[in-house]
């Protein structure tokens, strides 16, 4: 539970840092105009990517699996 919402804070962080990063770079070597574009370019790769990598994940319901008893924390006397 706690790296899931690691995970959710810092991306929010790292897409503005590497976004800002993108559109600076391209405005200052393609010329104006040409940030916003390469920025909005990565983000469709990355989504992209995503969407790969997905595709090896296997679903399979958790109903289906059996019960496992909770073990005690403490012997009964």
């Amino acid at each position: 539970m706690g790296i899931s919402n690691v995970v959710t804070a810092d991306a929010s962080a790292l897409a503005a840092a590497s976004g800002l990063t993108l559109v600076a770079l391209g405005n200052a070597l393609l010329g104006l105009g040409a940030g916003p574009r390469l920025a909005f370019g990565a983000g469709a790769l990355d989504f992209l990517v995503g969407a790969l990598l997905l595709t090896r994940v296997v679903e399979r319901r958790r109903e289906a699996e059996p019960a496992v008893e909770p073990t005690p924390l403490v012997e009964p006397a």
